[in-house]
């Protein structure tokens, strides 16, 4: 930090090793040396696209969709029994690592807001907390013990779950790294409406998919008056949460993101007009039971080989049958296996 930015990367170098961590630290981009040494770049949004041509302006950029697979719709009140929830009270939630950047205190400061109009209603945080950020104590001075539960890291099973069972998604954070959120392209490709915040990569989603979020002093506010708007009106809830996964399913497909992928690399190395070999892929999405998202899968027999499988391995094996893997993808499965007997798991 110091020898690429002065004192004022020193400094802030200085703060971040006492665990201190301030909005100064964007403006280091800390990618300088990787953007000046690469022969081109694949970004997935302008937003990044327009960050690399400050450092790099003749750089080749190409701007990939990033994809995510559109997975059957799970019934809401399925997913709130499955989870233990109540099945009519208005359940907010947020998904992903929890930080001082995701915009918890506006946030909770609305949801103790709106507890006077909905005194039932319920906020979760679904997913791992950063432990220089005190959200627990932040929920006592707030009072907000018995509306807000912490669900800490979960499967991608009750991930899944988590998302169906809740009437308003928020996904806010800044300031903001230049990250595409793939959690958030989860959120609107399972049709639930989100909200945002209106900066970076978040800024270019289109009218209509999600409600943005100035993130200034009318950001509490912003957030309470869209909250009472989407549960008073369900319809225009349903509607937002359609346009939502309409508008995943059409852009950011994971056939589209592979196609973009190739086609800007072959551009670079000059390689011939890139020809579609299969109408089909060679794999294909697994239901949602065969993800043990509607129910829990059955205990193998104690005679089974898996029996002796660790928590680690079974949600590593989770995430490869996500994204398509089968017990035929033998070079594939391989591979993993290696690195976990690298890694002593």
């Amino acid at each position: 930090m110091q020898a690429r930015y002065g004192d004022a990367g020193e400094h802030i170098a200085q703060l971040m090793i006492r665990g201190r961590f301030t909005e100064a630290t964007f403006q280091f981009p800390l990618c300088e040396p990787v953007i000046e040494s690469a022969r081109a770049v694949i970004a997935h949004s302008q937003y990044v696209a327009a960050q690399v041509a400050r450092i790099r302006p003749n750089l080749p950029v190409g701007v990939v969709p990033m994809g995510i697979p559109v997975l059957p719709p799970i019934p809401r009140r399925i997913a709130r029994s499955r989870l233990g929830l109540l099945l009519d009270s208005p359940i907010l939630a947020s998904f992903g690592h929890i930080n001082a950047y995701k915009r918890l205190e506006p946030t909770l400061r609305a949801v103790a807001e709106l507890r006077h109009t909905y005194p039932t209603i319920q906020y979760l945080l679904v997913g791992s907390t950063s432990p220089h950020f005190d959200v627990l104590g932040l929920v006592e001075r707030l009072g907000l013990q018995a509306h807000v539960t912490l669900t800490g890291y979960v499967s991608p099973a009750h991930f899944a779950s988590y998302v169906a069972a809740a009437d308003i998604c928020l996904n806010l954070r800044y300031p903001t790294a230049g990250e595409t959120s793939a959690s958030l392209l989860r959120l609107l490709a399972a049709g639930r409406p989100t909200l945002v915040s209106a900066t970076g990569a978040f800024a270019e989603l289109p009218r209509g998919v999600v409600a943005q979020v100035d993130p200034d002093a009318n950001e509490r506010d912003l957030i309470v008056a869209y909250c009472q708007l989407l549960l008073e009106r369900p319809d225009l809830a349903e509607q937002l949460g359609q346009q939502a996964r309409a508008y995943v399913a059409r852009e950011h497909t994971l056939e589209r993101s592979a196609s973009a992928y190739i086609r800007f690399v072959a551009q670079q190395y000059g390689w011939p007009v890139v020809q579609r070999l299969r109408d089909t892929p060679l794999w294909s999405l697994p239901s949602m039971e065969e993800q043990g998202v509607l129910e829990e899968p059955a205990a193998p027999p104690p005679q089974a080989r898996v029996a002796a499988v660790t928590p680690a391995i079974q949600d590593i094996a989770r995430n490869l049958v996500s994204v398509g893997v089968t017990e035929h993808d033998d070079l594939a499965l391989r591979a993993v296996a290696e690195r976990l007997v690298d890694f002593g798991v």
